[in-house]
């Protein structure tokens, strides 16, 4: 992911190259990855759904949060890795129906 800052800056912007996490391959996972803005614009959030319905096993949710480092470049620090059976996922409570899809 390429990033730019101070865009609405009369200089030029500053580039960074910002690798997504790794999730290491088990070779039969589907793996469902988006990227958002939360708290006002102030924060990235990097959501990973790792689906692993042909072994029947849980599906697991990492959440991450870009942070930049004491030496000034950025990474994804991980918030949290839930495991996540079908069930549990579809029951959440929520103001319409969970749409029967890995959340994207």
């Amino acid at each position: 992911m390429i990033l730019a800052d101070d865009v609405l800056e009369h200089k030029s912007p500053k580039l960074y190259y910002v690798v997504f996490p790794r999730v290491p391959p088990t070779g039969c996972e589907d793996m469902h990855r988006g990227v958002c803005a939360t708290d006002g614009g102030r924060l990235l959030k990097f959501v990973d759904v790792v689906a692993n319905n042909q072994q029947r096993r849980n599906d697991t949710i990492f959440t991450y949060t870009l942070t930049k480092t004491e030496a000034g470049r950025m990474e994804w620090v991980m918030d949290a890795a839930a495991p996540m059976t079908a069930k549990e996922r579809w029951g959440l409570e929520a103001p319409a129906p969970v749409p029967h899809e890995v959340p994207m």
